[in-house]
């Protein structure tokens, strides 16, 4: 029997997840941070410690295979890195991937399909007959459109143009000021560069908590990040050359799942272009793509080798 450990290794945290062959959780273990750009000894040691568990437990009697979907490692020679390090630790074949492309898998099953992710970023991945594209994911400084950092940061553009222009101080405006209990305007330049995306992009629920309340200029950020992530994600549908109304399009992530303006803003957007006939929200764990894409490694070659698709 081979046993699969599937690994999504975030900016924030890294859960592993080992799932039997027939797909069944059989158990689960986090760490910390498992993206090698944060720090990359710090990364892999997070990543050991989450599969740890999962792989004491199948020396217990089964073989193992371990695929590892982490952020960052499309950058450079991570991928090959991590592979190279986790492979030789636990002696089982090993793959990697980035965190996306595991998602993908989760929530389609490695069938046709896009899938558009809006947490702290925000990327849309998909496939389509065998060759899997990706729309966005540039990171907070190139992109990232749409995700809480982004909506954190447009908040931000706000304050400081209402300051700068002598506006009275928006609902909006204050918020922010209390959130971060800034002394002055000018304290908000502290906050934004010594914080790390994670931190910055929890203003995103400082915006969604007066978009509640009816906030205008709140309502006006979220529906521009539902807009945005959906252009990207029609985007990435044309580019998969699909034909209208056939290929599945989820959506994924906090600022997504959690967020009813940015949401509904994103199917309408969607809808009106006339590409599909449903969003499906899926809250499928991360990790089970691995369990997806070891059948699809199955189904194309009988067995599971020690190599990337």
């Amino acid at each position: 029997m081979t046993y699969i450990i599937g690994v999504d290794a975030g900016g924030t945290k890294t859960s592993a997840c080992l799932f039997d062959p027939y797909g069944k959780l059989c158990h689960q273990a986090s760490s910390s941070f498992g993206n090698p750009l944060m720090d990359e000894l710090k990364a892999l040691q997070h990543v050991k410690e989450a599969i740890a568990p999962c792989f004491q437990l199948i020396n217990k009697g089964g073989d193992a295979v371990i695929i590892v979907g982490a952020a960052g490692v499309q950058s450079g020679t991570w991928k090959e890195v991590y592979k190279k390090h986790i492979s030789s630790y636990y002696a089982v074949p090993s793959f990697v991937m980035n965190d996306a492309e595991l998602m993908y898998y989760a929530v389609h099953e490695g069938n046709d399909g896009v899938v558009t992710i809006a947490g702290t970023g925000s990327v849309s991945i998909g496939a389509m007959k065998g060759e899997i594209m990706i729309t966005g994911g540039w990171g907070p400084l190139l992109g990232d459109m749409g995700s809480g950092y982004s909506i954190a940061l447009e908040a931000c553009k706000h304050f400081i143009y209402e300051y700068e222009h002598n506006l009275p101080v928006s609902r909006l405006s204050h918020s922010i000021r209390e959130y971060w209990s800034l002394e002055s305007p000018q304290s908000l330049k502290e906050i934004i560069y010594r914080s790390s995306k994670d931190e910055v992009a929890t203003l995103s629920q400082v915006v969604s908590a007066l978009a509640e309340t009816g906030d205008e200029n709140a309502l006006s950020i979220l529906r521009q990040a539902g807009q945005i992530l959906a252009e990207q994600t029609v985007l990435l549908h044309n580019k998969l050359g699909a034909e209208i109304g056939t290929l599945p399009i989820a959506g994924k992530g906090s600022v997504l799942e959690k967020n009813k303006f940015v949401q509904q803003i994103f199917s309408e957007t969607i809808n009106s272009s006339g590409k599909i006939q449903k969003i499906v929200y899926s809250e499928v764990e991360p990790a089970k793509g691995a369990y997806y894409y070891w059948q699809k490694l199955k189904q194309r070659d009988g067995e599971i080798k020690d190599t990337n698709l």
